[in-house]
């Protein structure tokens, strides 16, 4: 059943592309390699909480779209299509191999361009990207050396949407990038690759919250040397919704850092899955990287599923990961009852500084309450 899901979906793919995208895309070498990474063997651990079919078929016959793009026209951006910008000819294909993320090879399959931000100098206004219903349009940024950006995203899609974004941080540049995904009704995946140079710093917020399906992929190519990456979110699962974040970066150069630090909450009967893989490639010494993820069970049928990982292949690195799933403590609610609090308040009021501590940036206002809402629980 499974090949003839794979050769089904290439086909309708094939179908619907625009015959002008195959130029750029090299539509033929993706196809094989779309086959080849929908294997079985080849997503059996990386998917084996999240059915692949149900994003392959919201892909299926689906039109694609460019998301609504505010505050590009300001000094120092310009923005173009990726086709007609001549610097990676074969479009996101060619920042990295894509291979092993089988739906982002689909989402270039669709999307048939892509849309170029190139950035230089420090931009005043933050750049928002708001996604709406469908395949969106990949999104490729690139930072000049020196530059400095503010990015917004929000995923505003109530039924199925996909969304990919590729960054590239050139030599001393700066990214302070946040991003939300609220609506718990969407089919949603979405795929953030970020490629770090000498001395660049990239600062991710990450807020979101279960839906019909979320899957969200992250991938950090720390690619020269001094570059620093810090990766921050929160998130909350109700019932009847599933959340899939999966987290890799990996330490290419010397010197490198990388922090990620997650909290979560399962405040009904669904599935939160977190996978966070930290790589030390030979070659790099002084890498030092840290990830914690810290889950509540706050319904006794959540589910949660969390696995660091941590592979090194040098010497002279700091590394350490960690995960822990909890229930919030009786004498905590105990005493902040014995202080007027109602039993609902008391959770409320422990989650809220659970999650605050992983709450920060230009989104922390807003995400606040969205993540808040409706924790009462049993």
């Amino acid at each position: 059943m499974a090949d003839r899901l794979e050769d089904s979906f290439a086909e309708s793919l094939i179908a619907n592309l625009d015959s002008s995208s195959g130029s750029w895309l090299a539509v033929e070498e993706i196809i094989d390699r779309l086959k080849s990474s929908l294997t079985p063997a080849a997503t059996k651990e990386s998917w084996k909480y999240t059915p692949l079919r149900d994003f392959l078929v919201g892909f299926t016959g689906a039109a694609a779209v460019t998301p609504d793009i505010t505050g590009v026209n300001q000094p120092g951006l310009t923005m173009s299509a990726l086709s007609a910008a001549g610097e990676y000819a074969r479009g996101p294909a060619a920042l990295a191999n894509t291979g092993p993320l089988p739906l982002a090879d689909a989402a270039l399959l669709c999307a048939g361009d892509a849309v170029h931000i190139k950035v230089s100098g420090e931009i005043a206004q933050p750049l928002e990207i708001s996604y709406g219903e469908g395949v969106q349009v990949p999104i490729v940024i690139t930072l000049e050396d020196n530059a400095s950006l503010q990015l917004i995203e929000r995923n505003n899609a109530v039924e199925f949407c996909n969304h990919s974004l590729f960054v590239e941080l050139n030599r001393g540049s700066r990214l302070n990038h946040a991003r939300s995904a609220l609506d718990s009704n969407c089919c949603d995946w979405g795929l953030t690759q970020v490629r770090l140079l000498e001395t660049t710093d990239y600062r991710l917020q990450q807020y979101h919250t279960g839906a019909r399906k979320r899957r969200a992929e992250t991938l950090i190519l720390l690619d020269g040397r001094g570059a620093r990456a810090e990766l921050t979110g929160a998130y909350v699962v109700e019932s009847n919704s599933h959340l899939d974040q999966q987290f890799i970066v990996e330490h290419r150069s010397p010197d490198t850092f990388s922090r990620q630090t997650f909290h979560g909450i399962g405040a009904g009967k669904g599935t939160i899955v977190f996978n966070g893989r930290i790589h030390i490639h030979p070659d790099s010494p002084g890498s030092d990287a840290s990830l914690v993820n810290k889950n509540l069970a706050l319904h006794p049928e959540a589910t949660i599923n969390t696995k660091p990982e941590l592979e090194i292949y040098t010497d002279d690195v700091k590394c350490a990961h960690g995960a822990t799933v909890g229930q919030l403590a009786e004498d905590s609610i105990f005493y902040l009852r014995s202080r007027g609090l109602s039993r609902d308040d008391a959770r409320t009021l422990l989650c809220r500084a659970f999650l605050k501590s992983c709450i920060e940036g230009v989104l922390a206002e807003e995400v606040t309450e969205a993540l808040l809402r409706n924790l009462t629980g049993p």
